[in-house]
């Protein structure tokens, strides 16, 4: 049995869990009986689907926002609807990332017999401080230090520090309206982060793969 997959960890964690379960049974000669599939491989399925509806609502608010031709004419419910899903995108992301944490965990306990952290800020933090963390696993992993930190800290900004996501209207050379995003907090200076898209194109470029 020969399956290609592309960015899809879901379906390839799906036929994984088929293929395993066709050689117990050939193996076991009709005494098999079927494992349940584990709460991670329907978790990892399910909050994808979670992030993507709270993705294509924010790109359909966005594209109103960018179809405007004037900041004076501003869909204020449109922007407010962006602000929101942006927002819960980088939550759902977030909650995405410890559920492959666990995935990971899964399969290291299964094959291997090792105890990992089924966060996904736990695991990096594992992986820098204990000499027995998996070598391979620490290459997948190794950008992850890179970039995991600034999310975290955005993340951790609106949700325990207070501040609100702003969404900034700029004109590019070609007189179209490119959208960028910032944070503040009361009567602090505003951060800004870039082009919306742009960033979170940056997340998905970087997601460990695990196949």
């Amino acid at each position: 049995m020969y399956s290609i997959h592309k960015n899809n960890l879901s379906s390839y964690l799906s036929d994984w869990k088929l293929k395993i379960n066709i050689m117990n049974k050939y193996l076991k000669k009709g005494k098999y009986e079927p494992s349940p599939t584990p709460k991670t491989f329907q978790a990892i399925a399910n909050k994808t689907i979670d992030l993507s509806v709270m993705l294509r609502y924010l790109d359909s608010n966005l594209k109103i926002l960018e179809n405007n031709k004037s900041p004076l004419t501003i869909d204020y419910q449109a922007y407010a609807d962006a602000i929101v899903f942006l927002q819960a995108s980088y939550l759902f992301y977030h909650i995405l990332l410890d559920t492959l944490a666990g995935v990971i965990a899964y399969f290291y306990k299964k094959n291997e017999r090792i105890n990992l952290p089924q966060s996904f800020h736990d695991l990096l933090k594992k992986s820098k401080n204990w000499n027995k963390f998996p070598k391979d696993l620490n290459f997948i992993l190794e950008k992850a230090h890179i970039w995991f930190p600034e999310f975290k800290e955005r993340r951790v900004d609106f949700v325990h520090h207070y501040k609100s996501f702003l969404i900034f209207l700029k004109k590019n050379k070609s007189g179209e309206y490119t959208l960028e995003h910032s944070n503040r907090s009361y009567g602090n200076k505003f951060k800004n982060f870039g082009e919306i898209r742009e960033y979170i194109g940056f997340l998905f470029l970087r997601t460990p793969k695990t196949n």
